[in-house]
């Protein structure tokens, strides 16, 4: 991945994938911590891996979006949250701020942002960018062509 000039997160992604790869983490104070521990050693080696990337964490915004007005059936057979993992939401954001890290919270759903072309402006190289999204995407300005990646 050298070269790469902006990594975008889908941090929702993130989320759901450490909560459900790692075990019942707890601190000291019996809450769980799992998730929170997955999602900052994933952003910590990206920071490590890219230290000139500009990266930017993407999480879904809380609430209904417009794909449940024009999809009633949206999500129906999907479990709600997991009270353990839903506790650890706050204490991410918070975190990745700390971080440093743009944080986006956004209703834009996954398929508009893939049907949707979008750009980017990186203030470093004052260079547009396209995107497409995925777990990761990948911007290098050697290339105009995008990268992504699932890991």
């Amino acid at each position: 991945m050298s070269g790469v000039d902006l990594v975008l997160i889908d941090g929702s992604s993130y989320l759901y994938r450490a909560f459900h790869a790692l075990p019942d983490l707890t601190n000291s104070q019996g809450e769980p911590t799992g998730a929170l521990h997955g999602v900052l050693s994933m952003l910590n080696k990206l920071v490590r891996d890219q230290p000139d990337a500009h990266i930017g964490v993407i999480f879904d915004a809380p609430g209904k979006t417009f794909r449940d007005d024009i999809f009633a059936e949206y999500k129906a057979n999907r479990p709600p949250m997991p009270d353990d993992l839903r506790s650890q939401v706050e204490p991410i954001l918070d975190a990745i701020k700390s971080m440093g890290l743009p944080l986006l919270r956004s209703k834009v759903s996954k398929l508009t942002m893939s049907s949707v072309p979008c750009a980017v402006k990186l203030p470093r190289t004052e260079r547009a960018y396209s995107y497409r999204p995925a777990t990761r995407i990948l911007l290098s300005s050697s290339t105009t062509r995008s990268r992504s990646s699932t890991r």
